[in-house]
């Protein structure tokens, strides 16, 4: 995905209420560069974002192109 449409993802994502349950910051930016860090997601050189299907769910990114997958 473009990182410009996780950038967006990421500033309107509802976390919780609860303190122990929200991320590190909620700043955009800065929980992009905590999730390269944690290696949820992988920056290509061509400057995409490649995020696993499981975290893709969560964060409600649909894929792109491929097959779709069976229900």
């Amino acid at each position: 995905m473009a990182k410009t449409d996780l950038m967006n993802k990421l500033k309107s994502t509802e976390w919780s209420e609860k303190p122990e349950k929200q991320p590190p910051t909620l700043n955009p930016s800065e929980l992009l560069q905590y999730l390269l860090q944690l290696g949820i997601i992988e920056s290509r050189s061509d400057g995409r974002i490649n995020m696993p299907d499981i975290y893709r769910y969560g964060f409600e990114v649909k894929r792109s192109g491929g097959i779709k997958r069976p229900k």
